[in-house]
């Protein structure tokens, strides 16, 4: 008999086909597993709790070997975690850590705080320096940048600033927000303003109604010479009936055939009627709306039979929704520390102008601390990181105006790229050589129409690839040949449909708050938005470059390496990966794998599937799926627990054209799962 052999799986999840036509060696689905070196599917191992921390703490680094976490005020953190205090002028409460990175194994941190500021802070001591950079930058402009930016995290509308102002829209039309704001004085001229005008009002979807009316058999009996009989209803004059309806055997009877009576006629006048008891409802052709509404209703009977009626009513016109659309507009006199609050839906988004040209994005590099600010890159001084005034023109601090390179408002984020650093903005990246001496920084290239939203996605990978999540998906800077030009890799092509579905699912702020990091022990990449964490398994050597997906149930706040480990913090709890000793894995049942559908070369060809065998270790459960349209019907044929190549296959008799695999783990411990082959023979035609 025929088999078809799954040699492995090195090719990961593929969504660039539909499912009905599948590779052998992809998977559809890759749930909580990895791939191996060999091409493998092996279980993942789990983030398993390894330290509560108390609340109002906030981030985590490794600084200097040790876990940090940072707080605004002192608190009691467990052995194993280091909390450093980070006291911002009239000590408000921390909300936010924006970045963190070691220069010289000290925390540079960049923090944000209730009162609406953004402060940074170089070993626990807050970097001064900047509140004058910022006020210098600092305008209605940045202003409007950095609010609709914030509150682009309500996900019901879209938020675009232009100028002095933000013009917001409801994404979905018909469905109304609330908004209004405020400003508090700061810089002594109490003439801020921040006003909200109405552009489009909102307008809620109204649907069509039809008119009806009602016809109301009251009396009348049988007659077997028809004497008793309703001869006509008319509608504004018109007949809804070809002949007349005798009476019947009762009102309820009578009502249904006269209401088959109007339909038989339906395609004249454009009536239908429906019966309720010795009811006849009439409606008015249909999508009419008002059309109708006034229409007199006549009924003639004859003998006993009595009715009562009603004329048209009740039709409503068709509303289609429109979406709701406001501006805010800031004005009066530009002072950094004036406070601004935009209040959309109940929530409220404060910030002051001055924070809204604060650096929020960190680098090092070279020996100095670079850092995003509105549309400029600032650096320290070298070897100082907190001096970021010092004008010595080759070792002293100073900025690049990325707005001269790409065009663009704000940056998102820096990269390493190599040699060189690659500054990111929503829409485009430009990489510069930024050198020891500032006199000799040049712009190497612009990559347009590339660029991401998500700054902790960004991560360097290997000495060839940076990684960042693209609007298209997963996106990579690499050299294209010896000059190391940079040019934009499809790195995670195989999986774009699966991010987009992904970013759908999640808002905004959740897709900007993606975050990376490469997982020490196999080099692989693992990218989060919200709960799901794409992994990305690359052995070159072994031709192998897959991607599968982990499901730890939690929203990850953030990542952190420590040597061998990865820790994840989420809430109030840091996560290890694989525990202490690296051996815990997801829990039994939660490690799902399935393949794309496969006809074995041979897709109009029915075949059944009789028989299967497995290279794997752990318990699986092994389906077979024969509809791609619906994975729910599905067939269990076997547990396995052990290699069946020296025994015979385990038999079934599914019948299907093409067919798909399900392979579900149900060891609580390590298992792979290596080569699958399957047994089918060819149906007679006929």
């Amino acid at each position: 008999m025929p088999y078809l052999v799954v040699e492995d799986f090195r090719n990961g999840m593929d969504r660039r086909r539909p499912r009905a036509n599948g590779i052998p060696g992809s998977l559809w689905k890759a749930e909580n597993c990895v791939i191996s070196r060999g091409g493998d599917v092996q279980k993942a191992k789990k983030f398993v709790s390894q330290y509560s921390l108390p609340a109002g703490t906030f981030g985590m680094a490794r600084v200097a070997g040790e876990l940090y976490v940072f707080a605004s005020t002192a608190k009691t953190v467990p052995a194993g975690v280091q909390c450093q205090v980070l006291a911002a002028p009239s000590t408000p409460n921390m909300t936010k850590i924006l970045d963190v990175v070691t220069p010289a194994s000290k925390a540079y941190v960049i923090a944000q705080y209730d009162d609406g500021n953004i402060h940074h802070f170089y070993d626990g001591v807050r970097v001064s320096d900047w509140d004058a950079l910022a006020d210098a930058n600092a305008s209605f402009s940045s202003l409007a940048t950095f609010i609709a930016d914030e509150i682009s995290a309500d996900n019901a509308i879209r938020a675009v600033a232009f100028g002095n102002e933000i013009i917001i829209q409801a994404r979905t039309p018909g469905t109304p927000f609330t908004l209004t704001t405020s400003t508090t004085d700061g810089g002594g001229t109490n003439d801020q303003t921040a006003a909200v005008t109405t552009v489009t009002a909102n307008v809620a979807e109204v649907a069509n109604v039809d008119a009806t009316a009602t016809v109301t058999l009251t009396d009348g009996s049988s007659s077997s010479e028809g004497a008793n009989r309703v001869d006509q209803i008319t509608v504004d004059g018109a007949n809804m009936m070809a002949t007349a309806v005798n009476f019947s055997t009762s009102l309820s009877a009578t009502a249904n055939l006269i209401a088959q009576e109007i339909n038989n006629k339906s395609r004249d006048h454009g009536y239908t009627a429906t019966a309720d008891g010795a009811v006849v409802t009439i409606a008015a052709p249909v999508s009419t709306g008002t059309t109708y509404n006034g229409e007199v209703v006549a009924v003639t009977t004859a003998g006993d039979v009595t009715a009562n009626k009603t004329d048209m009513a009740g039709g409503v016109d068709y509303v289609a929704p429109v979406a709701q659309e406001s501006k805010i507009t800031f004005g009066g006199t530009e002072e950094p520390a004036d406070l601004f609050t935009v209040t959309l839906n109940g929530t409220d988004y404060k910030t002051t102008m001055r924070a809204s040209a604060m650096g929020t994005k960190a680098l090092v590099h070279k020996n100095r601390v670079y850092v995003a600010a509105f549309d400029v890159v600032r650096y320290s001084k070298i070897d100082d990181f907190d001096d970021f005034t010092d004008a010595t023109a080759s070792s002293g601090a100073g900025f690049i105006s990325v707005a001269n390179a790409s065009g663009a408002s704000r940056v998102v984020v820096l990269g390493k790229y190599q040699d060189r650093v690659a500054i990111f903005t929503r829409d485009d990246t430009s990489t510069y050589f930024l050198e020891t001496d500032a006199q000799t920084n040049a712009i190497d290239q612009t990559l347009e129409n590339t660029g991401t939203i998500a700054p902790q996605s960004v991560l360097q990978y290997g000495s060839l690839d940076l990684f960042y999540l693209d609007e298209t998906g997963v996106r990579s800077l690499r050299a294209r040949d010896s000059s190391n030009s940079a040019f934009v890799s499809d790195a995670g092509s195989l999986v774009d449909d699966y991010v987009a579905d992904l970013r759908a699912a999640n808002t905004l702020t959740e897709v900007k708050g993606a975050k990376a990091i490469v997982e020490p022990t196999d080099g692989r990449y693992l990218l989060s938005i919200d709960d799901e964490i794409l992994t990305y398994s690359n052995f070159p050597n072994s031709k192998i470059s897959a991607w599968t997906v982990l499901k730890p149930g939690m929203s990850i706040g953030c990542f952190v390496r420590s040597k061998r480990d990865v820790f994840m913090r989420s809430g109030d709890t840091i996560y290890l990966y694989g525990g202490v000793n690296g051996t815990d894995y997801v829990d039994a049942s939660d490690c799902v794998v399935e393949t794309p559908f496969l006809d074995a070369r041979q897709p109009a060809t029915h075949k059944s599937v009789i028989g299967i065998d497995l290279v794997c270790e752990g318990l699986w459960k092994i389906e077979i799926l024969t509809n791609p349209a619906d994975d729910t019907v599905a067939q269990e044929i076997a547990r396995i627990g052990e290699t069946t190549l020296n025994k015979y296959h385990i038999n079934c008799n599914i019948a299907s054209g093409i067919f798909a695999i399900r392979a579900t783990c149900l060891s609580s411990g390590a298992a792979s799962l290596s080569q699958v082959i399957v047994h089918y023979k060819k149906e007679q035609a006929g």
